[in-house]
């Protein structure tokens, strides 16, 4: 009888226990979830440069700009739209010229507006 006993508190402590751990891993879901929710996650291909295809509509080489109707940039949750760009390197712009489709890369999801690179398509 007294086994008995004693198996039946230990199947009593480890169900308690188990249930404490379950009803803990379902609360730190929980706040997962929530941490999700507050803050929206940053598209993966975000990191690094973003590369995006766009036809020029202005080159002013030595204020260091270039104008862009672009696509939309799905990296960076932009529409598409026209926007005004700085260069890193105002001689990337050398032989670009109004109406040239090109590729361009920025240089990241922190600094969109910065243009790293124009090539011509």
């Amino acid at each position: 009888m007294k086994g008995k006993l004693i198996a039946l508190a230990i199947s009593g402590a480890l169900a308690v226990a188990i249930a404490a751990c379950s009803q803990e891993t379902t609360t730190l879901a929980a706040k997962e979830d929530m941490g999700s929710m507050a803050e929206p996650a940053a598209p993966a291909a975000a990191a690094g440069s973003i590369r995006a295809a766009a036809t020029v509509t202005a080159v002013d080489a030595t204020a260091g700009t270039i104008s862009l109707d672009h696509g939309a940039i799905p990296a960076i949750s932009w529409p598409a739209m026209s926007m005004q760009f700085r260069v890193e390197d105002p001689a990337i712009l050398l032989g670009i010229a109004v109406g040239d489709r090109v590729a361009v890369e920025l240089k990241s999801a922190e600094e969109p507006e910065i243009v790293t690179m124009v090539q011509k398509q």
